[in-house]
């Protein structure tokens, strides 16, 4: 008698660690993007931290990152703009004169995956909502995966619905 395997118990195993792929694959992209997001709201909470230094000696909110006492680790775009392979973080001064919007500090998703997905701390309120403080937020005009981001990969329920957002949905963190 011969040993080895057959080809029918090949085509089982090659089978099972399909489907073991299947159902660990959707769990291991969620940890990674949840790290992805976890290390550049870090930064984005220090440099909420510095602007918020900035205000309290100067009046005004920072209109650059070379205006904060902060080392931003990402490549610079422009005065107001650090990106790196996966984000790109923008600092918006405040326009409460033009009665548009108030200063805040936003971190936008670059990859194609997550169109429209992102994190906003506002630090004064604007004339669409008068929200402040850290959010989540996804613009609803993308089909796509981005939609439940902040639900499924944040793990954060409860929407507001900001329909002078282009209905953006903003979610409390």
């Amino acid at each position: 008698m011969e040993k080895g395997f057959t080809l029918i118990e090949l085509l089982v195993v090659v089978l099972i660690i399909g489907i073991l792929t299947a159902v660990a694959l959707p769990s291991y992209e969620k940890a990674v993007e949840k790290s992805r997001a976890a290390e550049a709201l870090t930064l984005l909470k220090s440099v909420v931290q510095a602007n918020q230094v900035y205000y309290l000696a100067n009046g005004t909110y920072a209109s650059s990152f070379e205006d904060l006492d902060i080392d931003i680790p990402w490549q610079a775009e422009s005065a107001s703009v650090r990106s790196n392979d996966f984000w790109k973080m923008e600092i918006h001064p405040s326009r409460i004169q033009s009665n548009s919007m108030g200063a805040y500090v936003e971190l936008i998703r670059k990859d194609d995956k997550y169109v429209a997905v992102g994190f906003s701390y506002f630090f004064e309120p604007d004339r669409y909502k008068s929200v402040t403080g850290l959010y989540c937020r996804v613009s609803y005009y993308d089909s796509g995966g981005s939609r439940n981001y902040c639900e499924k990969i944040m793990g954060l329920t409860n929407p507001e619905i900001v329909s002078g957002w282009g209905r953006t949905h903003i979610y409390a963190m």
